[in-house]
């Protein structure tokens, strides 16, 4: 089988999301680990993608998934998945 990738973008973090420590919104699972203690990489990456927690910082100018920490287009764009009517967000999509 060839690699696949699944992206589950939720619009409300779950709780385990919201414990972790971290300013990350994009997480990548590349590991399968069984609880005999046997791991693998996965054939299908699994990316989950924190769209509130996006939102939060793009609102704030900010951008934890990029190197200079700034708004990029990905960010942008995952903003308007999640809240299309957003304002802010809606008018400098315009300008992309």
């Amino acid at each position: 089988m060839k690699e696949a990738l699944l992206i589950v973008l939720t619009v409300e973090s779950s709780r385990i999301f919201k414990q972790f420590e971290s300013t990350r919104y994009i997480h990548r699972f590349t590991q399968m680990t069984a609880d005999t203690g046997i791991s693998y990489p996965l054939k299908a990456k699994v990316i989950y993608v924190q769209l509130d927690k996006c939102l939060e910082q793009y609102r704030a100018g900010q951008n934890s998934e990029s190197d200079d920490g700034k708004p990029d287009r990905l960010q942008k764009s995952l903003e308007t998945i999640a809240d299309v009517y957003d304002e802010k967000v809606s008018n400098e999509n315009d300008e992309i």
